[in-house]
């Protein structure tokens, strides 16, 4: 039977499915939604004229269509000659369904019209099953890390550089607005006043960079801030080993892969308390957190854990390694996917 996968976004995680979904079958397709005129601004590069046109070919042979996110590319594709498989990337369901009702009941109109859902975390499942979807057409799969190849070297902190034995503050996301970097600098801001030995790291990656570059000025840091170009995946894994604290601000997020890469690798995480993160980023527990969108106690957080022992952070960092290889391995997910889908294609043909 051949997969087809939609999608409309170019990052890292699409990378991951298109590799994995090939794996599957000989008889795989990729589809970008900019191959589909209708929803491309009528781009002369695409393969299809409509929707209906590209659907057409969806059903001219037995499929399984695997799209997402459900908002921008799953409700288009639905309702065809095939089997169809939708992947929530988190913020369809936290963000645009939870925006107003029209999205919302846009969002389950679709969610309980699809074969399988693929979420990444238990709050996107509990979204879906109050929507009305039946559990057992859920499947919760972890964009965790590959754990076998993430390196297991320690590099010493503080080390490297030119920074002697400065203590370095990654922040770990994608420099968007939705990842509120500006909470971040405020907080690191106030630090910087107090606390002489600390550097803030921020990787020039995401439509927020220049922004970012322009509050890192404006609250005078450029002597306390370092600037790393956009990273490879094992060159990111690096830079984090590196860094003493790991810190994420989303004012919401699913199950975030750079925050639990640095959960396995042993980088003590600071979090703002959404409903993806708390799943993992446990306080006192497996990491530290504070409420979203507050820099004030995201600030006295970062002196907390720049003031606990080694032991305390060792037994905290421990604790969430555990829970990483118990829980999110990529490994294990795509067996849970693939499990699924071959079932799928075992009951169709």
């Amino acid at each position: 039977m051949r997969i087809v996968f939609v999608s409309d976004r170019n990052d890292s995680h699409r990378d991951r499915f298109v590799e994995f979904f090939g794996t599957l079958t000989s008889a795989f397709v990729s589809v970008d939604m900019s191959e589909i005129n209708t929803v491309c601004e009528q781009k002369s590069s695409a393969k299809w004229s409509s929707i209906d046109e590209f659907k057409t070919y969806l059903s001219s042979k037995p499929t399984i269509l695997i799209s997402g996110p459900l908002d921008s590319v799953t409700k288009l594709l639905r309702g065809g000659d095939y089997l169809h498989i939708g992947i929530s990337w988190a913020t369809d369901l936290m963000v645009y369904s939870a925006a107003n009702s029209n999205n919302l009941e846009e969002v389950s109109k679709t969610a309980k019209e699809l074969d399988l859902v693929f979420v990444d975390n238990y709050p996107c499942e509990n979204a879906l099953i109050a929507m009305g979807v039946n559990a057992k057409d859920i499947v919760r799969v972890p964009w965790g890390p590959e754990l076998g190849l993430i390196p297991e070297v320690k590099i010493a902190r503080g080390e490297g550089r030119g920074l002697g034995s400065m203590r370095k503050i990654l922040f770990g996301r994608t420099l968007a607005p939705h990842y509120e970097p500006e909470i971040f600098l405020k907080a690191f801001a106030l630090l910087a006043k107090e606390v002489d030995d600390v550097y803030a790291v921020l990787v020039e990656s995401g439509p927020f960079a220049k922004k970012v570059n322009e509050l890192v000025i404006e609250h005078n840091l450029e002597s306390r801030v370092i600037w790393e170009e956009e990273k490879s995946e094992n060159e990111f894994l690096k830079l984090i080993q590196e860094a003493d604290i790991f810190v994420s601000t989303p004012k919401t997020d699913g199950t975030s892969v750079s925050v639990l890469q640095a959960m396995h690798l042993g980088v003590p995480i600071v979090s703002s308390e959404t409903n993806g993160s708390a799943e993992w980023v446990i306080a006192g527990i497996t990491g530290w957190t504070f409420p979203k969108g507050d820099f004030v106690q995201l600030l006295e957080v970062l002196k907390n854990v720049l003031s606990t022992s080694s032991s305390t952070k060792e037994l905290i960092t421990q604790n969430a390694r555990t829970l990483i290889y118990a829980r999110a391995g990529w490994a294990n997910s795509k067996k849970t996917m693939s499990d699924r889908i071959f079932a799928m294609i075992e009951e169709n043909t």
